[in-house]
Parts: C-alpha cells; structure tokens; sequence
C-alpha cells in the first residue's frame, strides 16, 4: 500500500500495525537510499541535510497514524510502509525552481508533456516526481553540454596504412614490415572521445526513455549519435566507474560533463530502485526542495541586482581555536563593502505569531541564525539589511518589515519571499508576479538604505 503526502505536511493516515513511532532523519536514510543534491559543496550538502527530518509516524489511537514530512519530495520505503512525498505548491513552481537550477529561464519547458494523452498518463503514474526531476536535470544538462562536444584525451591510436601517420612502431617494423612492405604500422596521439563517458550515458538515456519518453523530443540527434559510438559490448559498472574518473573530465571545457555524469550515475543505479530490501531498512529516492528554493531564489536575485556579487560564502570563525569552524549564509549580495544578507527557509509561512506555548511560523533558531549572519558581515562593511525569505502564504509589509534590527538603528531586518498559496493550480504567469513583486520590494530597501549611507 503507497501513501502519499505533501512536502512539510501532516496527515491522519489509517494503519493498525502495532509498531513503534518512527522517526526517519537524512543521515539514516542515506545509508541506503539515494539523495539528489544541488550543491557541490560536500560540507554545503552536509550542513544543510544532517538533522534534517524526512518522515516522522506517530500513533493517534489503535487504527490511526500521524504522518508528518519534511523538506523533501519522493519515495521512502520504511518499515514495511511506501511513502510517495509530492511537492506541495504543484508542478509550476517546481518547474520554475528548476529551470533556474539548470539556468534555463523559459516558461514552456514542462516537468510533464502531453500529460492529456492517456498512454502517456499511464507512464507518469509509474514514475514519480523525484525521479522525473532527475530525468528532467539529466536531459537539460546533457542537451546543454553536448553543444560544446563530448568530453575527448589524449589516447594512442595505432594506424596500418600506407601512408605515414605519427611515429613508425619500430618494433613492429623489424618483425612484421622487413623487408619493408605495402603498409607501415604507425602510432599517434590524438584526441578521442571518451567511450566510456559515452556509453554511460547511452545507458542513462535509455533508462530515461523508457520511463519519460516525452523527455527525449529535443534530443534525437544527441541519442542517435550515442547510439552510433557506443561500444556494443560494454558493461555498465565498468563504464561508469572509468567515466567518473576520465582524465577528460580535468579540462575545465568539460566541467558540465561532472555534474551530468553524477545525473546519469544516479539514473543507473536507481534503474534497480525497486529490489527487494529488508522490510526494516529505509531506503527510496528524495530531493531536498529546501535546496532548490535556496539555489531559485538566489538566482532570482542575482539576475536581477547585477551590480552585486551573489554568492553563498563559507566563512570560517574563530580560527586556529578548537572550536573553530564554518558558517554558510544562504545569500549573500556584496558590493563595494556594502552586504545583504539572506537565508532562505522552505517553511510554511503563513505569519502566526508567537503563541501562548512560544511556538510560532518564524522558528527561534532561524532567528537567531541569520542575526549571527548579519553580524558578521556588520564588523566586514557597512549591512544594508537582512532577513529570511519563504515561499509565503500571505504578506503584509507593515508586518514582515522592522525598520531596525537589534543591531542596529536604519538596518532593517525581514520576512519575506514569494507569495504563493499552497495550491496544486498556481501558474507559471502567478509566480513571475509574485517574483517581481518580491524584487519591487528588496529594491525599494536598497535605495532607501543607499541613501542613508550618502
């Protein structure tokens, strides 16, 4: 039996196994299940994913469960239960977030096409979402990569002609051309095309193909000419691990490939996704959203505030103390000693205060961490302001903006992001005006702030 849910969710769900609750955290989970990140940084992905819970099942009464999710989407098999984990604001801002991650800032690339035809409904359904997210990457990044060629070395290429081809093999001269014949054995180095890269990711489309084929439709002319270089009798877990470690992949022209391979990579190995496991270990395929909001956001704002580097710096503080370690804001916009500082936060924020139990939308953590943010960057220049961005459920300015912060007079401090209601039919056209919205309002702090410094 698969139950579904939303991403930061809680949901009644009927089970009337006696079991323990269970709690299921990132750094159980990936013992043995995959886990799609978008960083590069491993300390990054460590950080922001170590105490992170995925699941949590806790018992109501006798025949009911409490379900509740985290920030990720996809499918976690634990203890005897599938749970299929769907993004909660719908495909359109999961797309959009997307197409950003991959630098493709176009409304018409579509996470499903022809979704209306029944044939095609049918093989979504046995795809999930995590996974189509992987296929999506994979077939963006390979169409993107593949316009600069496939990765190539420096290989020995052996020639038997009559014509004269690199240095004469002289070894194979004396024993096989004396007295000198027809044909003269000749060796080159040449740069060639690295079959293994190539053959993985024949295989990696294949799987894709069978899966989403509505993927492939832009791509036609890359599969055929994979299909066309591949080796024939390769064998896959051998290509995949020499490809990983091509001496092509040290160019820096094919720094796209590392992060395509990764993709195809975890395409392969998921192919097997549905063995059989042992009913008590957790496993499944998941994608942190919290990730892609963060990456999403922080190029929204980079293309638009162009002036300003934007960037996601490792600090590291109190150095050569035992204690010393690294700091990671989310975003940061620098220029001329002038800071903004932002974390995101792929929360629900629907803008409930603190409560008589001292809980509310705005944790006490995350507060208290993006002021150490700030403060720092106050002692590197002068902070223009800082504060938290969500995906927003409502948004009153006279209540997310403070003119002040507790660091200082005239540098504010707030809450804001994209408004966007928890619903399965917003649309591409809703979160661009949201988005500039979002981008009418940081601007208008910018200038204000600029002033006060002249």
């Amino acid at each position: 039996m698969t139950t579904q849910i939303d991403d930061n969710s809680t949901k009644e769900i009927n089970d009337k196994r006696k079991q323990a609750n269970i709690d299921l955290y990132f750094e159980d989970f990936v013992k043995n299940g995959r886990f799609l990140s978008f960083y590069d940084d491993e300390e990054k992905i460590l950080n922001k994913n170590a105490k992170n819970l995925i699941i949590s099942l806790r018992s109501k009464d006798e025949n009911t469960k409490i379900l509740t999710s985290g920030n990720y989407i996809g499918i976690v098999h634990c203890n005897g239960l599938k749970i299929e984990i769907n993004s909660r604001f719908g495909n359109a801002l999961l797309r959009r977030m997307l197409n950003f991650a991959n630098d493709i800032f176009v409304d018409d690339v579509h996470i499903y096409q022809d979704k209306d035809k029944d044939k095609d409904k049918d093989k979504d359904k046995k795809t999930h979402l995590s996974q189509l997210v992987l296929h999506y990457l994979f077939v963006q990044k390979l169409e993107r990569s593949f316009l600069i060629g496939l990765p190539k070395s420096y290989q020995t290429k052996t020639h038997n002609d009559l014509r004269l081809k690199g240095q004469i093999d002289i070894t194979h001269l004396i024993h096989h051309n004396m007295p000198l014949k027809n044909k003269i054995h000749t060796k080159s180095r040449e740069q060639i095309e690295d079959t293994h890269i190539i053959n993985v990711l024949h295989t990696a489309l294949e799987i894709v193909e069978k899966n989403t084929p509505n993927f492939l439709q832009n791509i036609k002319h890359i599969k055929a000419y994979l299909i066309e270089n591949k080796n024939n009798h390769y064998i896959v877990k051998e290509s995949l691990y020499k490809a990983l470690h091509s001496k092509a992949l040290k160019n820096p022209n094919y720094k796209e490939y590392i992060t395509l391979l990764k993709y195809a990579k975890m395409i392969i190995e998921g192919s097997s996704f549905n063995n059989a496991h042992d009913i008590h270990q957790s496993y499944g395929f998941i994608v942190n959203v919290a990730e892609l909001f963060e990456i999403y956001i922080k190029k929204l704002l980079g293309n638009h505030f162009k002036n300003y580097s934007v960037d996601s710096p490792k600090l590291k503080i109190y150095k050569n103390a035992f204690y010393e370690r690294h700091i990671i804001p989310d975003i940061v916009l620098a220029k001329d000693n002038h800071f903004i500082v932002f974390d995101t936060k792929y929360k629900r924020m629907k803008m409930n205060g603190v409560s008589q139990n001292g809980l509310g939308d705005l944790d006490r953590e995350d507060l208290f961490q993006i002021h150490t943010y700030m403060s720092y960057y106050q002692k590197q220049g002068k902070l223009l302001f800082g504060g938290l961005l969500y995906p927003m459920e409502k948004f009153e300015k006279e209540k997310c903006h403070n003119q002040d912060s507790i660091l200082a007079n005239n540098c504010p401090f707030i809450v804001d992001g994209i408004e966007l209601k928890e619903a399965q039919d917003i649309t591409i056209n809703t979160i661009v005006a949201k988005e500039k919205e979002f981008i009418e309002r940081i601007e208008a702090l910018l200038y204000n702030n600029l002033l006060t410094t002249l």
